[in-house]
């Protein structure tokens, strides 16, 4: 698995994190007459709604907590090394856990109308907030989310309940617009679109914090003059993306939730008069659990009010104001990361500043423990650049002036690497300046400089000039390859771009002979992921060098679709070379699941004669097993029967290592 996919994986935790701040299921209201004590009717079953008209507020005490957790390091079981006892290791920075709680009153306030919708006005004066990360409490950040759910958010809603948007003051930051959203959506009743009741219940469409939802409603008995409602949540929808994302490995995030939520009104008025829920989530990424999410939520009702005609004008017009200022939003809405990194960086750093942070990271080298553990260190040092870029220019100049392989450098490095940002990868420049002598030390930074997903233009030229003005033929190769690392990088978002990096690379080879310099295309496309460049690749896979067609299917295996897959599958099938079969077989394991792919690795399996080949069909063939179960029979037949030792030994590793996902 490549580096650029592997990368895929961190961000993931990114959203996972996101979505753990809003992750519950918090309810809007439906209202839907226009008068305060509406008489629910036996004859037509007209479902209890809320019943707000406009004017009218709605108090009650709520009571919300979430409890999130994501642990990202089973989704690492191929790329991550293993311990001496044969466990795989864990990898840093890749598990969370946040806690939330709000409660205090809710009003609830009907202001008028947009269109034929309700406008109602969610604010909580005086909300006791707290919020966790990773065991440690975020003050500053649930001092936020209070003062945005004491200055109010108006949403709308159509007559059976449905909420369509929500307008949230600017002030308040994602984060705290989340968890705005995750109170509205936990409030959310909504009616049969007839308006009628079904005895066993029905199933509608909505929305929360985490994506659309398929809801199952169902009428409970009517005991003491109160009616009851079980509310559940049965099959997450995928949101459809906002933007197609080509380039990256994009693993589907499944929801599995279970529990739900329970409404109680009352059965003459049909008034609102509490609500229960208990509901949790397991995460499934790429089939593997990275989560759970369990909600507490209550809503217990106090009184109906009616508001002064002046303070309704009033908020409506405050309303109007808001509505110029900012977009209306759905309850789902998809969020960037940058708020949820902001929040866990600055946590992480605590009162921690670049000065302290040196001062610790130079007495651990100076300790030379061996086995000092620096997972904290670098994680507050990735927060500090973060959060404070200009600490850049500092942090390169310890790492510069640091023992070549020390820890400061190691660790400096590493952490602004991850980072990435403009004054990181000018940071990393200048070490790699100042260390210009030390040809290990600048080979082992070029790769860097090619992986970042936006990298700077600075970066950009100071890999050409590495590329094509150096004497060191091993430099100038590390850094060809990381231009083309940095055109596929660059390929979606900034086509035009991606294209001159290689272009110019090509130009200096137009018409290679030259085995080495073959070689040097061949890898430098198979870096930029650009299917343009696939018919060259094609070409080289035939080509009558040997060394050229394997190294063309080895470059293919960071392409996706039906052609790279066609020459794959040709050239495991019937090319002459050894090393051609076995590097085709090993690059069909990177292509998408599907039944040619997995049908062209057991044909070649049942023709090939060489253990080392058999041995990469069966390793590609079992990255397919979760989409194919069936893979798992043949492979244990293999186990038993085939006549190579080394293949029964590779393949009941690989059984008994997985024996248990």
């Amino acid at each position: 698995m490549g580096p650029h996919i592997i990368s895929e994986h961190f961000r993931i935790a990114g959203r996972i994190a996101e979505m753990a701040i809003a992750l519950g299921v918090l309810c809007s209201a439906a209202f839907g007459q226009e008068q305060l004590a509406p008489t629910a009717s036996s004859q037509t079953r007209i479902l209890p709604v809320y019943t707000l008209p406009a004017g009218t507020t709605l108090s009650a005490t709520v009571s919300y907590r979430n409890e999130s957790s994501s642990d990202l390091n089973p989704l690492m079981d191929d790329v991550k090394p293993s311990g001496d006892d044969g466990v795989p290791t864990t990898q840093p920075g890749l598990s969370r856990a946040i806690e939330v709680s709000i409660s205090g009153e809710m009003e609830l306030s009907a202001i008028g109308r947009n269109g034929g919708e309700h406008l109602v006005r969610l604010r909580m004066p005086k909300a006791k907030v707290a919020l966790g990360l990773d065991g440690s409490s975020a003050g500053f950040e649930a001092g936020n989310i209070a003062r945005c759910l004491s200055g109010g958010a108006v949403f709308s809603n159509t007559a059976q309940g449905k909420v369509t948007r929500v307008w949230i003051r600017p002030e308040c930051g994602p984060t705290s617009s989340g968890s705005v959203r995750t109170l509205i959506a936990l409030i959310q009743f909504v009616v049969h679109e007839t308006g009628t009741q079904d005895k066993e219940g029905w199933v509608t469409q909505e929305d929360d914090s985490t994506g659309a939802y398929s809801v199952k409603y169902s009428r409970q008995a009517e005991t003491g003059g109160t009616v009851s409602f079980r509310k559940e949540k049965t099959r997450f929808l995928s949101p459809k993306a906002t933007k197609k994302r080509t380039r990256h490995v994009v693993l589907p995030v499944i929801y599995q939730p279970q529990g739900g939520m329970d409404f109680a009104f009352d059965a003459a008025t049909g008034n609102l008069r509490s609500i229960r829920a208990r509901e949790s989530y397991a995460i499934i990424i790429n089939g593997r659990n990275v989560g759970t999410s369990n909600t507490a939520f209550g809503l217990e009702h106090i009184r109906w009010s009616i508001m002064p005609p002046k303070k309704q004008i009033a908020l409506l017009k405050e309303h109007a104001a808001i509505a110029r200022a900012v977009r209306a939003t759905p309850l789902w809405v998809a969020q960037s990361s940058a708020e949820e990194d902001t929040l866990l960086y600055r946590q992480r750093l605590g009162n921690e500043t670049v000065t302290s942070l040196l001062d610790e990271l130079s007495a651990a080298e100076k300790k030379g423990n061996k086995d000092y553990n620096d997972t904290e260190l670098y994680q507050k040092l990735k927060a500090l650049i973060y959060l404070h870029p200009e600490s850049c220019r500092r942090l390169a100049g310890a790492a510069a002036s640091g023992k070549p392989d020390g820890l400061a450098s190691r660790l400096l490095i590493r952490a602004m690497a991850t980072i990435g940002s403009p004054q990181a990868q000018d940071a990393i420049v200048s070490v790699m300046r100042a260390r210009a002598g030390d040809t290990d030390f600048v080979m082992a930074i070029i790769p860097v400089l090619g992986m970042f997903e936006e990298p700077a233009v600075s970066t950009e030229t100071v890999l050409k000039g590495l590329a094509y003005h150096n004497d060191n033929d091993d430099i100038t190769f590390t850094a060809q390859l990381a231009l083309g690392a940095m055109a596929g990088n660059l390929a979606e978002d900034d086509p035009v771009r991606a294209q001159r990096i290689v272009e110019e690379f090509m130009s200096k080879y137009p018409a290679p002979s030259e085995s080495h310099d073959i070689s040097r295309v061949i890898l430098v496309l198979g870096n930029a992921r650009m299917d343009e460049y696939l018919p060259t690749l094609q070409m080289y896979a035939e080509h009558p060098m040997p060394e050229a067609r394997s190294d063309a299917v080895y470059a293919l295996r960071y392409y996706t679709g039906e052609k790279a897959e066609n020459i794959l599958i040709h050239a495991l099938a019937s090319d002459q070379d050894a090393t051609t079969r076995r590097e085709a077989a090993a690059s069909l394991g990177f292509m998408e699941p599907g039944d040619r792919v997995v049908a062209a690795l057991e044909q070649a399996y049942a023709n090939e004669k060489i253990d080392e080949i058999r041995i990469e069909i069966v390793k590609s063939l079992w990255k397919f097993e979760r989409q194919y179960p069936a893979i798992r029979q043949l492979l244990e037949r293999v186990g038993e029967k085939d006549e190579s030792e080394d293949v029964r030994k590779t393949v009941r590793s690989i059984l008994n290592g997985h024996s248990e996902k």
